[in-house]
């Protein structure tokens, strides 16, 4: 996600007056805490004490080699990160900077609860340069720090630490070995650190952060005495394979990736990822999708109301988590935890960037909370995508199938009937359809499959003075979410006979070719004058998705 721009360098939320009152006031906080230690709030779990590191584990200096007694503990630590359940996270109401500046430790206190209560067993801190000054960090926000992740430890979660955030003085680099020492200090050879982030998706095509980069991923490793650490990268998995080459024998203990793209697509773009980076681990350290109306427009044919973007929010979810439970990853990391406030948040590119929450910030739960729950706690992944057509939403102009996307929805009449169905359940309707084939369309969570895989789909049809080409067609789709072009077509298709008829099943098997990443369900109608109904659609997936 994007890192703050408006931090305290660029436009202080508080004069220099509180904070010195800050100061004090915090510094006679840290000698209580010193002495009764951290209460927090009320916890289910009992706080685990610090664990002093072994003197093997800290003899060595940041700028010397690390001591031969941390290699069985970092080589624990390497084996937990596989089944490492983490929330990214910030406070709704002071987000980035503004979580040091305006610190709750009250609230951050209830959110810690509300990860582990989502079966989670890690939280992502972020730590701010400007925040917490450069290069000697206040000893006030390193106490701050120290807080948090003691109230991360009484809910029994681990931390993932994520250093530099607004960070860009990258010449400085004997300045970001003092910050960065001084923040890791307390917190080398910790357990309950689960990995430290030097910067958070840093840019492989910029010189002076990768020269930067491979000169702090070195000394950063060495500081943390174990504690695995990597850098992350967003966009294009290109930009994987550009950091590797960038790096060159700087390696990081894993490799962290974050993933903002087409849901279906995901799966292909892990597996690519995952070949880029072998045989080390790839970290999927950041994935969602905004709640905001205005990203409907991100998904073709996604109708804007908010209750349609909550539920893809959930589909969103359980289609990522499918792929990394697919091909062996960890559990990917949500962005985010909360909503954010306008007042409480620096100033964003986009209104996108303040839904990505889990919750809203009235407290509530948005359907992905459910999902993401399930998964942490049992490893399933609701696979379903509305194929009994039940789950109705109002758009505004009638009710619909939530999560089939309507293309070309001016060239006909959408629509859903509740009580119409071949099996139960309902049916979606498309009538007085044109020639440009408007169709509702779906990509089920599991519906990825390897070139040369094969998937089927089966759906029941009637009509009513049915005319032109109505049917059932899979579409194979690039990771992109464009449909493929391949031998001169880009789908297998069944269709339904004109006229009045009953309800008839079509069935369409389709193998995955060259390029493609998952198959598109489309219910289509071509030049219809009359009336077609969709039900009970059936989805049987690639043996890429066996188990899921």
């Amino acid at each position: 996600m994007l890192t703050s721009s408006g931090g305290k360098s660029a436009a202080p939320r508080f004069s220099s007056f509180p904070r010195l009152f800050a100061f004090v006031a915090i510094g006679l906080f840290v000698s209580t805490f010193l002495l009764t230690g951290c209460t927090g709030t009320s916890s289910v779990h009992q706080p685990r004490p610090r664990r002093s590191p072994s003197p093997s584990q800290t003899a060595a200096s940041p700028s010397g080699t690390a001591a031969v007694g941390s290699v069985s503990f970092h080589a624990n630590e390497m084996t937990a990160l596989r089944t490492l359940k983490l929330i990214n996270y910030f406070p709704a109401h002071s987000s980035w900077a503004y979580m040091w500046e305006d610190f709750q430790p009250a609230a951050i206190g209830t959110d810690m609860a509300r990860i582990a209560a989502l079966h989670a067993t890690a939280v992502r801190i972020i730590v701010s340069v400007p925040a917490f000054g450069f290069p000697d960090p206040r000893p006030a926000d390193l106490a701050e720090l120290n807080q948090v992740i003691q109230l991360a430890q009484q809910q029994g979660l681990r931390v993932q630490l994520t250093l530099f955030d607004s960070f860009s003085d990258w010449a400085d680099i004997q300045g970001s070995r003092e910050w960065a020492q001084a923040v890791l200090g307390p917190y080398a050879a910790d357990p309950e650190i689960a990995f430290i982030e030097l910067h958070n998706e840093i840019d492989p095509a910029s010189p002076p952060e990768m020269t930067w980069t491979r000169s702090l991923l070195p000394y950063a490793e060495k500081a943390a005495r174990g504690v695995p650490v990597t850098v992350s990268v967003t966009g294009n998995v290109s930009n994987l394979a550009d950091l590797r080459q960038q790096l060159g024998t700087a390696k990081p203990d894993i490799w962290d990736f974050h993933y903002y793209g087409v849901a279906a697509g995901a799966y292909a773009t892990f597996a690519a990822a995952r070949a880029i980076v072998s045989p080390a681990l790839l970290y999927i350290g950041e994935f969602g999708f905004s709640t905001w109306p205005g990203n409907a427009a991100s998904v073709p044919g996604l109708p804007s109301s908010q209750q349609d973007l909550d539920i893809y929010q959930a589909y969103y979810y359980a289609t990522v988590e499918a792929a990394t439970k697919a091909l062996g990853l960890p559990p990917a990391a949500p962005w985010t935890l909360n909503d954010f406030s306008w007042s409480g948040t620096p100033p964003q590119p986009s209104q996108a960037e303040y839904f990505y929450g889990l919750y809203r910030l009235n407290g509530s739960a948005k359907p992905a909370a459910a999902v993401l729950s399930q998964f942490f706690a049992s490893g399933r992944v609701d696979t379903s995508f509305n194929q009994d057509f039940t789950e109705l939403t109002d758009p505004g102009n009638g009710l619909l199938a939530a999560l089939w996307q309507l293309q070309q929805p001016g060239g006909g009449t959408f629509g859903s009937d509740p009580s119409t169905a071949y099996a139960g359940g309902g049916s979606a309707r498309l009538s007085g359809t044109a020639a440009s084939c408007p169709s509702y369309t779906a990509a089920p969570p599991n519906s990825f499959a390897s070139p040369g895989q094969s998937v089927s789909v089966e759906a029941y049809l009637r009509g009513a003075d049915a005319t032109g080409s109505d049917g059932l067609a899979v579409v194979w789709m690039t990771s992109s979410g464009a449909p493929l072009d391949y031998g001169g077509h880009s789908s297998a298709a069944a269709f339904l006979e004109d006229g009045t008829t009953n309800w008839t099943k079509l069935q369409v098997t389709s193998t995955a070719p060259q390029g493609a990443a998952y198959a598109q369900i489309d219910l289509f109608s071509c030049s219809n004058t009359g009336t077609v109904w969709f039900s009970d659609v059936h989805f049987l997936p690639a043996p890429a998705a066996a188990g899921i």
